[in-house]
């Protein structure tokens, strides 16, 4: 178990909220990356596809874990009166890494995410741009 009034007192406590920031962003990017590559975009459960679930299982765990050190933070700052230095900034770097996962998140939750595929136009296949030159022949 974790000793949160320690890891709150210590150096090491200014880090976790940026920990769980950066596995917040590693594992929804690549959770998505993978549902793109495994083709989850067509795998639907009832309204919602499988590559749009993604996202929205892992965000919540990670800002369930934010909530948590903040909260810890304060809890433990208003049992002490006086705070201190290190807690007031683990209780700040807590609160910006909550809202650097909100918005490290937010394209993923807002956006299409798997690229854009070739469409019809006219009844004709779009065809893939030529590299070369881009004078008319």
């Amino acid at each position: 178990m974790i000793n949160w009034r320690q890891v709150s007192s210590s150096p090491f406590g200014l880090l976790v909220g940026f920990l769980v920031w950066a596995s917040a962003f590693a594992s929804i990017y690549a959770a998505v990356s993978l549902g793109c590559a495994m083709g989850w975009q067509g795998v639907t459960l009832g309204v919602i596809t499988l590559q749009q679930l993604a996202p929205f299982l892992l965000l919540p765990l990670h800002i369930a874990i934010l909530t948590a050190i903040l909260f810890s933070a304060w809890r433990i700052a208003r049992a002490r009166h006086t705070p201190g230095f290190l807690l007031t900034l683990h209780g700040i770097t807590a609160a910006f890494a909550l809202a650097a996962t909100l918005w490290t998140s937010a394209p993923l939750l807002l956006a299409s995410n798997c690229g854009v595929t070739p469409t019809l136009v006219k009844g004709e296949q779009l065809e893939p741009e030529r590299s070369g030159s881009s004078a008319p022949h």
